[in-house]
């Protein structure tokens, strides 16, 4: 890993802080930001997993998307929970399947 934990929740501090210079501030985002669009390869990788699951049932969601969490909403996260730390935000990607009913999700 690029970072280590110690070195993302130290990141995660200072862009939730008024007390960083600029140009702490810029660094801190820029390692936030890196240690964010590390979680989206993994993400990618689970939506395929998941598609190919569903082709081979048969199953087709009405509706599916990806994301990784903004990084206004990182901020935010952090400031009304700073005991977590950064490296314990667990929602930084998210994956959604949405199908018509249950009956189509569990009928094969």
């Amino acid at each position: 890993m690029k970072y280590s934990r110690k070195k993302i929740d130290r990141a995660g501090k200072v862009i939730t802080t008024k007390t960083a210079n600029l140009f702490e501030y810029a660094e801190a985002m820029s390692v936030v930001d890196d240690w964010r669009k590390l979680h989206l390869p993994v993400l990618e990788e689970l939506m395929q997993q998941l598609t190919a699951l569903l082709d081979k049932n048969s199953i087709r969601p009405a509706f599916s998307s990806q994301r990784l969490k903004r990084m206004i909403s990182i901020q935010e996260k952090l400031q009304r929970t700073p005991d977590m730390g950064l490296g314990g935000v667990q929602d930084i990607g998210g994956a959604r399947l949405v199908f018509d009913d249950i009956p189509t999700l569990f009928s094969r």
